[in-house]
C-alpha cells in the first residue's frame, strides 16, 4: 500500500493512513489540508501499518463526488461533466474533479450523492471496504492520462445543482448556493442564521476564519455574501462590505502581510505627476485584467499572429464595455460604454482585437452587438443607434478618421463625432439629435436614443494618430473621452497558431449569463431605442470609495499643473473612466453579485492613470510635429513680421483668414503664454492701439 500512496502523493493528492479495513484515520490529520505530507511521512505511517488503507485529503485542488446507489451513478452521469478518473466502491463510485476556487462539501440525501470538499476525505484505492470489495479506479473510456490537468473543472453552480438535484439546462433558482444547507470548514456555525444584532460579529468571525485559511478577497467577499443572504434579516450589502474590509484592513495592519491577495496581477504604473514638454513616460505596464476578462486576454494572446498584451487588456476591456452596456451601472450612475484607442506600429496585429471580439460575440449568439467601422455623419449615428442602441464600432484607421473631421468641407464627418462626445455624456438618460439636412422633421420625431451605450475601439499607428491631432481636439474634449494606449512593443516575427484556438467556453457562458436577465425584462428593452431597462446597481465598497476619491485629487492637482499649456482637458474624464473600468472588472470577477472592491478600484486607476500621463506627455511632444507646428509658426511669423507696431485682432484675421477663428485665437494664447508675444496697449498722439506685439519688439 506503501507504494500506491506515495504515487499518489507525487500526482499532488495528499494521501493519510487509515485503520486496516476501516474509513478511519490512524493519524490526526486536519494539518493535512494546508500542507500535503512529506514522502518521509508516507513512508513511515505504512511502515508502521503496512496494511493500513489510504485515504486522500480533499479541497487541496481535487474534489469528489460520491454516489451510493445505482440512481445516483445514473444522475451524476447524465447532468455533470464526464471525468476520466472513476473510482469502483462497495455501492457505486467516487468522480474525481478539479477546482479552481473554494467550493463547499454538499449532501443530497434523495439522490444519495455527497460532494466531498474541503474538510472531507475519501478512501482510495486500493483500500479493503470493511466489506471486503477493493476501490479500484476504473479509468472512463479506457483513458491512459495521468495528470490532474485532465480532471474536468467542477464549479459552483455544479455545486448547487447536486445540492439540489437540477437536471442539466434547468435554470437556477436563488444564489449560486443556498449555503443555509452548505457544510462549510469554518468554527462558527454558519449553517445556523443569525438574528439582528448578531450579523455584524458572525460577518466579521467568518472574514477572519476565510483570511487564514489563505482565501482571495474575492473568494472571502463571494462566501460571506451568500452566508448574509441565508439570514432572515441579512445586512445590506453596502454594510457588510465595509466589515469585510474593515476586518481585511486590520489584518494587513497588524501583520504587514496581503494574505488577502489582490485580484489584478500587480499594477505598479506611473505616477500622474509633472513632466517637461518632450519628456518620455514610462512603458506601459502590462495588466491582466482580472476575472473573466483575464481569459479574453488570454484567448487573445492564444489566438494572435503577433501577441501583444496591451492590445489583448484593451480588446478585453472592450468586450466588456459591450456586453454590460446598458444593463449595469454604478450608485455613481456610471455606466459601462468606454472609447477606446490601441496605438501601434503597423504590421504588429493591432487589428486581432476586432476578430477576438467578433469571435467571442458570434460564438455566444449577440453577433448583432457588432457594428460597422465608423460613422460618417451625426446622421449615421442616429441610424445606428436606432438599429443598434447597445453596439461596438471598431474603427481602422483612426487617426486617418480623426483627421478627415478637420478637412474642410467635411462638417457631416465632424458633427458625428460631436454627436459621439454628446453620447458619452448621456448613458443615463437620452440622445436628440439637432436638426440637419439630411433627416426629415418626422424622421428627427422618432428618433430618440433612450439610454444610448456605444462602445469604440479605434485602432491606428502612432504617426496617423498624432498627426491628427491639433489643439482644437484638444480643447473639445475628445482625446480627454478616450482611453488611449500606446503600444511601443517591436516588429515581430509571426507565431504559429494552432487551428483548434477557438473562444473559451467560460468566456462565452459569462457573455450570455451578463446578457441575460433571467426574463425581469422584455426583449425589446435590450434592443430597442426607447425601451431601456432598469440597469442594475453594482456598489462600491468602502476602499473603492476611499482608492476613487484620492485619485480625484489626485486629477485635480495634475490638472491645476496642466492648465497653463491648456492640456488639463486631457484628464477631465479621468475619474469617470476609472469608475466605468470598475464597474466593468466587477461584473468581470461576479456577474451574479457584482461588487465593486478596493482591489478592482486600485486597477483601474492603475491603468487609467498609465493612460492618461503617457497621452499628456505624447500629446505634449508631439504636438509640434504636427500640422498645429505649421499653423503655429505662420501665427508668430505674421506678429514679426509687423515689428513694434504689431497687429490688432482685425489685422491678425485679415492676415491669417485661412486659419479658422478658434485654432487662431488657441494659437495666439499659447505663444502668449510661452512669452513669445504679448497682447499690449500701445499710447500715442491719436486713440490708443492695442496689439499682439513679438516680446522682443516690446518697448
Amino acid at each position: 500500500m506503501m507504494n500506491e500512496a506515495i504515487e499518489l502523493l507525487e500526482l499532488g493528492f495528499r494521501p493519510i493512513p487509515l485503520h486496516k479495513g476501516t474509513k478511519k484515520s490512524r493519524i490526526p490529520w486536519k494539518e493535512y489540508q494546508k500542507r500535503p505530507p512529506t514522502e518521509d511521512e508516507v513512508r513511515r505511517w505504512w511502515e508502521d501499518a503496512p496494511d493500513a488503507n489510504v485515504a486522500i485529503v480533499m479541497g487541496s485542488g481535487a474534489v469528489v463526488v460520491d454516489a451510493d446507489s445505482p440512481e445516483a451513478v445514473a444522475w451524476i452521469e447524465a447532468h455533470l461533466p464526464r471525468t476520466p478518473w472513476r473510482v469502483k466502491t462497495a455501492r457505486g463510485y467516487h468522480y474525481y474533479y478539479r477546482t479552481k476556487e473554494s467550493v463547499p462539501s454538499v449532501s443530497n440525501r434523495e439522490l444519495k450523492i455527497d460532494l466531498q470538499s474541503t474538510g472531507k476525505y475519501v478512501v482510495a484505492p486500493p483500500s479493503v471496504h470493511e466489506s471486503g470489495t477493493v476501490y479500484r479506479w476504473d479509468r472512463d473510456g479506457g483513458t491512459e492520462s495521468w495528470d490532474l490537468s485532465d480532471l474536468p473543472v467542477l464549479t459552483l453552480s455544479d455545486v448547487l445543482r447536486v445540492q439540489k438535484g437540477l437536471e442539466k439546462g434547468k435554470a437556477f433558482s436563488g444564489s449560486i448556493f443556498d449555503l443555509r444547507d452548505v457544510e462549510l470548514p469554518l468554527n462558527h456555525p454558519i449553517t445556523e442564521t443569525v438574528e439582528e444584532g448578531g450579523r455584524n460579529n458572525a460577518a466579521a468571525s467568518i472574514v477572519g476564519q476565510l483570511i487564514h485559511q489563505g482565501l482571495r478577497a474575492h473568494e472571502i467577499r463571494a462566501r460571506v455574501f451568500e452566508w448574509n443572504a441565508s439570514n432572515p434579516d441579512p445586512l445590506d450589502d453596502v454594510e457588510l462590505s465595509k466589515v469585510i474590509s474593515s476586518i481585511v484592513g486590520t489584518h494587513e495592519r497588524k501583520t504587514g502581510e496581503m494574505k488577502v491577495k489582490p485580484m489584478a496581477s500587480d499594477v505598479g504604473a506611473v505616477r500622474i505627476a509633472s513632466k517637461g514638454p518632450g519628456e518620455e513616460v514610462s512603458r506601459f505596464k502590462a495588466m491582466r485584467p482580472p476575472g473573466i476578462l483575464g481569459e479574453v486576454f488570454d484567448y487573445y494572446q492564444a489566438s494572435a499572429p503577433h501577441p501583444n498584451e496591451l492590445l489583448a487588456t484593451q480588446a478585453a476591456l472592450a468586450l466588456g464595455s459591450v456586453v454590460l452596456g446598458r444593463r449595469y451601472t454604478t450608485t455613481e450612475r456610471n455606466f459601462a460604454s468606454l472609447y477606446l484607442v490601441s496605438i501601434a506600429k503597423s504590421t504588429t496585429g493591432k487589428e486581432h482585437g476586432r476578430t477576438v471580439i467578433n469571435a467571442i460575440l458570434n460564438a455566444s449568439g449577440t453577433g448583432d452587438l457588432m457594428s460597422g467601422s465608423g460613422y460618417t455623419s451625426p446622421g449615421a449615428v442616429y441610424s445606428e443607434l436606432k438599429e443598434r442602441p447597445n453596439h461596438i464600432a471598431v474603427i481602422d484607421e483612426f487617426g486617418k478618421y480623426l483627421e478627415a473631421t478637420q478637412a474642410t468641407g467635411n462638417s457631416q464627418l465632424k458633427e458625428a463625432v460631436t454627436v459621439l462626445v454628446e453620447a458619452f455624456g448621456v448613458l443615463h438618460s437620452s440622445l436628440r439629435p439637432k436638426s440637419y439636412s439630411e433627416m426629415s422633421g418626422q424622421a428627427r420625431e422618432k428618433v430618440v436614443i433612450d439610454r444610448p451605450a456605444i462602445t469604440l475601439l479605434g485602432l491606428t499607428t502612432p504617426n496617423q494618430f498624432y498627426d491628427a491631432l491639433g489643439s482644437g481636439d484638444v480643447e473639445t474634449g475628445v482625446l480627454g473621452r478616450l482611453l488611449v494606449i500606446e503600444s511601443k512593443a517591436p516588429r515581430r516575427k509571426r507565431q504559429k497558431i494552432r487551428v483548434d484556438v477557438t473562444p473559451p467556453g467560460r468566456v462565452i457562458a459569462w457573455v450570455k449569463e451578463a446578457r441575460d436577465d433571467g426574463g425581469m425584462h422584455e426583449v425589446g428593452e435590450l434592443t430597442s431605442p426607447d425601451m431601456a431597462p432598469d440597469p442594475t446597481v453594482v456598489a462600491f465598497d468602502e476602499d473603492a470609495e476611499r482608492v476613487i476619491d484620492q485619485f480625484e485629487d489626485e486629477v485635480l492637482r495634475r490638472q491645476d499643473e496642466l492648465e497653463a499649456k491648456r492640456l488639463d482637458v486631457l484628464l477631465g474624464r479621468s475619474v469617470e473612466l476609472a469608475m466605468r473600468i470598475s464597474l466593468i472588472l466587477a461584473l468581470s470577477v461576479d456577474v451574479r453579485r457584482p461588487l465593486i472592491t478596493g482591489d478592482l478600484a486600485r486597477w483601474a486607476v492603475a491603468y487609467v492613470r498609465q493612460a492618461a500621463e503617457s497621452l499628456v506627455s505624447s500629446v505634449s511632444s508631439r504636438m509640434n510635429e504636427s500640422g498645429y507646428a505649421s499653423l503655429r509658426g505662420r501665427v508668430l511669423e505674421a506678429v514679426l513680421a509687423a515689428g513694434p507696431r504689431g497687429l490688432t485682432e482685425y489685422e491678425v484675421g485679415r492676415a491669417l483668414k485661412s486659419i479658422e477663428p478658434r485654432r487662431r485665437g488657441e494659437i495666439l494664447r499659447d505663444l502668449r503664454e510661452s512669452r513669445e508675444i504679448d497682447f499690449v496697449r500701445m499710447e500715442g498722439s491719436g486713440r490708443p492701439r492695442e496689439a499682439w506685439v513679438a516680446l522682443e519688439d516690446v518697448g
